[in-house]
């Protein structure tokens, strides 16, 4: 399941507090990486619009190190920004308490900001890479079972990734880097085969200073049984300048020898107990699964109306609406219009909300979101479904905002009538739903029910969908022989 934190930051030394740090330039930093997400964005779009062939072209070729590029840059600035805030608490007994407060306010704005723009940069990521694992999803399951690492790698071994990136190349497999998106979580490459689309093999790199001003890239690499060895090659292109990395090259600790060893062993085995994921027997067609045509149909009415509805089954509702038309990046996530103003053409959403209730019961919930661009579990990108190029990019890039409500009391309803058992669980965050089913003297229950949710309310997963896929596995587990088992729920799509 999807777990990380934002907040994976490094500490600052007591040499970085400096009352005369100053704040990075993080409005340019925002905006540069809009550029190049731009560049990315349409190396996509003609992709999708089978302009682009997955197999040659520059632009193919060009993509990940622009994006990689991108999002170490943001992530070199987060730090910055990270490393400021410290400073000042370091030395807030000599300031200002209005100045100190400021200063607070501006760093947790602009580190909220860095962290909106590294997840566009990672959805568009998403997208590029399942290109690349639509025929390998099985493999997304074991990806799924880590936790996602947010943000690059500082230092030395971010240097040496992007190195590697921009100066290696195979001619019988494309190399895949993990750091672009948020869903490849087991390793730092994949290596897949041009003329299948297999992912073959996985890698590890590791990166050494040599000197002060070089490094040795390692890759280590385990592949599935009888795959071709991809035939690589050095790719003329200046590598990232050490000097850059600065004072955190120098901080970086080394590891030695037996610690290496050993994280580079258990590395290794993780990796090769991913690629050894069998297939699932059981798939999902996108449109029968999706409410692929209900979205696609509300997306072409939201730009004729200052907002736009639609009840979507019996307990979605969607609202539209296109924001900060016309700026840049920088200023629509660091956007100092209240919410309630951003908001305000949806005045009669509340009226609008009572569509999705059930009148005749007392149990009715509504949970607040937003349709998700992201890859996570149980979906895929939203970029990759039947809709206009021009409406994803605004709802990508933060133009176009669709809220989500949704109520699951008519899912509770469908699962009992399934034959499932459904309680409620009152939380200090809510209330979650406990589900589960009794058939032969068997018990199943669902374990993190409320990911189900997330897909209908996020992702637009049908509920009719949920409660067959459940019933499917349900119908078709073995009987426990000794004591309970656990059974990992997996998805796969047809396109």
């Amino acid at each position: 399941m999807e777990r990380y934190s934002r907040d994976n930051e490094i500490a600052s030394s007591p040499n970085d507090a400096s009352p005369e740090r100053r704040m990075p330039d993080y409005v340019d930093a925002i905006n540069r990486a809009e550029a190049a997400f731009r560049l990315c964005w349409a190396t996509l779009t003609k992709l999708k619009n089978k302009e682009l062939s997955r197999a040659d072209g520059p632009e193919l070729n060009d993509f990940q190190p622009v994006l990689a590029q991108a999002l170490f840059d943001l992530d070199r600035c987060y730090r910055d920004v990270i490393a400021y805030r410290d400073a000042r608490i370091a030395f807030k007994s000599h300031l200002e308490t209005a100045d100190f407060l400021k200063s607070m306010k501006e760093a947790a704005s602009a580190k909220d900001a860095l962290s909106q723009a590294t997840q566009i940069g990672k959805s568009i990521g998403d997208a590029f890479a399942w290109i690349f694992y639509a025929n390998n999803q099985p493999l997304l399951t074991e990806h799924q079972r880590h936790a996602q690492i947010f943000h690059m790698p500082p230092g030395l071994g971010g240097i040496g990734e992007l190195s590697f990136l921009k100066s290696i190349r195979s001619d019988t497999h494309f190399i895949l880097y993990h750091g672009i998106t948020s869903f490849l979580r087991v390793g730092d490459v994949s290596f897949v085969d041009i003329a299948t689309f297999n992912v073959i093999g996985i890698g590890e790199l590791k990166t050494e200073a040599v000197s002060p001003d070089s490094a040795k890239v390692t890759l280590h690499m385990v592949g599935t049984k009888d795959a071709q060895r991809p035939r690589i090659y050095y790719h003329q292109q200046t590598p990232p300048s050490l000097s850059k990395t600065g004072r955190r090259t120098k901080r970086s600790k080394r590891m030695s020898p037996v610690r290496l060893r050993t994280r580079l062993h258990r590395q290794m085995a993780v990796i090769s107990e991913t690629l050894s994921r069998n297939a699932s027997e059981q798939s999902f067609n996108l449109i029968s699964a999706y409410h692929v045509r209900e979205l696609e149909d509300f997306t072409n009415q939201i730009t004729s109306k200052p907002i736009a509805y639609v009840k979507i089954g019996d307990g979605l509702l969607l609202a539209g609406l296109l924001v900060e038309r016309g700026k840049p990046l920088s200023e629509r996530l660091l956007t100092k219009t209240p919410i309630s103003e951003i908001i305000a053409p949806a005045i009669d959403l509340p009226q609008r909300a009572a569509e999705i209730m059930n009148q005749s019961r007392s149990d009715n919930r509504l949970a607040v979101g937003s349709i998700d661009t992201r890859a996570t579990w149980g979906s895929l990108p939203l970029f990759w479904w039947h809709l206009d190029t021009n409406i994803l990019e605004k709802l990508y890039f933060h133009e176009l905002l669709i809220m989500s409500l949704y109520n699951s009391v008519f899912l509770a309803e469908k699962l009992r009538r399934a034959g499932f058992i459904v309680a409620e669980e009152k939380k200090e965050s809510g209330v979650d739903l406990q589900v589960s089913i009794t058939r032969d003297g068997v018990t199943a229950k669902i374990e993190n029910f409320h990911h189900f949710e997330r897909l209908i309310s996020h992702q637009l997963m049908k509920e009719e969908t949920v409660v067959s896929g459940l019933l499917e596995v349900h119908t078709k587990l073995p009987p426990p022989t000794n004591g309970p088992v656990r059974v990992l729920f997996d998805f796969n799509f047809r396109f």
